[in-house]
């Protein structure tokens, strides 16, 4: 089993890390939607090289940018951009255009699967508008519609085409009406990447997002509920007794109470896979959060630590059983005839409501005091306030004496015999346990009475203190001498 989590651990860290630190290799094609009408209309315009030249004679001519000479030099450089051949290009349709100033650059696509892709892209308004299979190929970290393909993934057949590294290339199907823009890089840089080699401002360099660049490293944090999963389905297997079948057969009355132990910790644990599952299907099927998923993963993550924690007391608390079971750490075994078990039984009934009988009075006396207060202070709710307190000394009472003659009543059904293990002790069907988190052991003593019996008192965390519990273990005859023994090795492990 430890290999096995070892294994686990070495394989997690290098799935987490390997997800992290994985890069897509080049080359990657870069598709957009492209504005030809825009670009036409643009040619009215100068381009940021022509608007270079027109600083520099404003520069050299000393003439301010408000000034009339300002529009009579940019009128005049339009202009002769104008009669070099391209005024001709404002009159012609778009697709006529097309066909005249991209032909060199122009990529016919005829495969149906490509056609659809293109037409499909090229009428998407917004990012939603893009079919569901190239969701994953959009980077979140952008509006326009710009989409990522590694040479594989292309949807499209560009076979037999020359696409030269970072050059812009026309796809359109074949009756020009449909087009996009296509660049191939082979180069990978993120933003950061390109501002840290100092390539900011070079036109030939185009930065890819992290979250394409990078296709695995918002997914990598799935690793760490599988792992958990992982870690937990295998633990169902190390819920079983130790393999002693002599001893166990011998005290097959017994296995019931270990079965009992383990069957409580494989339904936590079952309910802590569960929950851990219902949360993350939550964010897997992308659940509103207001609609019901917030409050899945909230009281999914709680109840899932809750089960693990209460998986891991109960696990122990098997183990435990199934040690002394099995002969190993004990410190004394008794059996018992019928009769003695039968007399010892009710003198635990006897001594247990006495016990409950002094709590019972202390209870009851706080109950009055505290309910005749408030009826002394307010009149007109003594009534309800009497019948409330009585209704509650009536309730405890009932629990007083009802638990204890139950739990004796069990106790005489059970097996008569006695195991004390170093941090535990089965007594019938009843295991008690000192050595979980938070309990610790208080004292040990032997009564001598008409049965002899040595009283365990241990205490356990609860949220308002400890709370103390006395195991009463009736001893045999001819045995008060290992009694005493016991008693000294338990109050020896205590220091």
């Amino acid at each position: 089993m430890k290999k096995y989590y070892l294994l686990l651990v070495v394989c997690g860290a290098a799935l987490f890390f390997g997800a992290t630190y994985y890069k897509l290799s080049p080359p990657l094609f870069v598709i957009k939607q492209y504005n030809l009408s825009y670009e036409q209309k643009s040619l009215k315009e100068l381009n940021n090289r022509e608007v270079e030249t027109f600083d520099s004679i404003l520069r050299a001519r000393g003439i301010n940018y408000r000034s009339a000479d300002d529009d009579i030099i940019y009128d005049s450089l339009l202009n002769q951009k104008l009669i070099s051949g391209k005024k001709e290009l404002f009159d012609i349709k778009e697709v006529e255009y097309f066909r005249k100033t991209k032909k060199d650059s122009t990529i016919i696509v005829k495969n149906s699967k490509g056609v659809d892709f293109i037409r499909e892209i090229f009428n998407a308004r917004s990012q939603t508008d893009i079919p569901k299979q190239y969701q994953k190929h959009i980077s979140k970290n952008s509006y326009d519609i710009v989409l990522y393909f590694t040479e594989k993934d292309l949807p499209i057949d560009i076979a037999g085409n020359e696409v030269k590294d970072r050059r812009r290339y026309f796809i359109a199907t074949d009756d020009y009406k449909h087009y996009l823009l296509l660049i191939k890089v082979n180069e990978l840089f993120t933003a950061e990447e390109l501002i840290d080699k100092g390539f900011l401002f070079d036109n030939t360099k185009i930065s890819i997002p992290e979250d394409i660049l990078y296709p695995y490293r918002d997914d990598r944090f799935w690793i760490l509920p599988i792992m958990l999963l992982l870690a937990l389905f295998p633990m169902l297997s190390t819920l079983k007794p130790k393999e002693d079948a002599g001893n166990l057969n011998r005290l097959l009355g017994l296995t019931e109470v270990l079965d009992k132990q383990i069957n409580v910790a494989k339904i936590w644990l079952l309910l802590a896979i569960l929950c851990i599952v219902a949360v993350c299907a939550v964010v897997f099927f992308e659940m509103d959060i207001a609609e019901g998923g917030g409050a899945i993963i909230f009281i999914g993550s709680f109840l899932a630590l809750t089960s693990i924690i209460v998986f891991f007391y109960y696990r122990k608390r098997a183990r435990q059983l199934s040690q002394i079971l099995s002969g190993e750490d004990v410190l004394a075994k008794w059996e018992y005839d019928r009769f003695f078990w039968q007399k010892y039984a009710d003198k635990y009934l006897q001594k247990y409501l006495a016990m409950n009988k002094s709590t019972l009075l202390l209870v009851s006396v706080m109950i009055i005091i505290i309910f005749g207060a408030i009826m002394i202070a307010d009149p007109e709710v003594a009534e309800t306030m009497g019948l409330i307190g009585a209704g509650l000394i009536a309730l405890v009472t009932l629990v007083a004496y009802i638990s204890p003659k139950i739990s004796a009543k069990n106790l005489a059904k059970s097996h008569p015999i006695a195991i004390i293990g170093k941090n535990c002790v089965l007594i019938g069907r009843q295991f008690h346990s000192w050595g979980m988190f938070g309990n610790r052991l208080e004292n040990v003593k032997i009564s001598e009475e008409e049965i002899n019996t040595l009283e365990i008192q241990y205490s356990y965390q609860t949220r308002y203190g400890r709370t103390n519990v006395t195991v009463i273990i009736p001893i045999p005859q001819g045995k008060i001498e290992e009694a005493q023994a016991v008693a000294r090795r338990l109050m020896e492990e205590k220091r």
